[in-house]
């Protein structure tokens, strides 16, 4: 017997089911077996893991793979500085980012699990350098080197999220890419008030 496509979300309803947050919510997404409309740069049919065969852009895929790496980057470097940083603000700002970039990382996972795309579970080499400068660091370096890589890191982020909400094939990613681009561009406000940051009071 064929396995039943996974009911859809409540069109305009946020969800509320284990693993997807409802603080940013995200339109219903096609049932399996839906077929996409993507632009000419297609990837072939992925089979899902819960069921059925779903199609999608070498354009959303790319994104799943950036934007994974992105936030495994976020958490990772959130979870050191909240440990690790000498300045309360900074401390602070860093337990948001596990948070907050936590549950962007659940959404994105289980829309990649539905779309049957596999996505890192780990930062790419870029990232895995920029975490290994900041181990090396101690002290009032280590609070300036974490600022500025969360002000270059969220810089990034916003021009990703804000290309796919935009340019994106798959209706689900790109409502989730609209949806977080206010709270993106939130951290990289909250980076540059940082100690050390562009817009810091003196």
């Amino acid at each position: 017997m064929a396995p039943q496509a996974p009911a859809a979300y409540p069109t305009g309803i946020r969800s509320h089911q284990p693993g997807l947050p409802s603080s940013v919510g995200i339109e219903a997404p096609p049932p399996a077996g839906t077929a996409v409309p993507v632009s000419e740069t297609q990837s072939t049919a992925n089979t899902g893991p819960l069921g059925g065969n779903t199609t999608i852009a070498q354009v959303d895929i790319d994104f799943l793979t950036k934007a994974a790496h992105s936030g495994l980057a976020e958490v990772a470097a959130g979870s050191l500085a909240s440990g690790k940083a000498s300045q309360e603000p900074v401390k602070d700002f860093a337990r948001q980012m596990v948070n907050d970039h936590t549950l962007m990382n659940q959404q994105l996972a289980q829309i990649a699990q539905v779309k049957g795309v596999p996505v890192p579970q780990a930062p790419d080499a870029a990232g895995a350098a920029e975490l290994d400068k900041l181990r090396a660091a101690s002290g009032q370096a280590f609070d300036d080197a974490y600022v500025q890589n969360q002000i270059t890191a969220h810089q990034k982020a916003v021009v990703l999220f804000r290309q796919q909400g935009e340019q994106g094939s798959d209706p689900v990613l790109r409502a989730l890419a609209r949806r977080n681009v206010p709270s993106l561009e939130r951290h990289l406000a909250m980076a540059e008030a940082l100690p050390g940051g562009k817009n810091a009071v003196e």
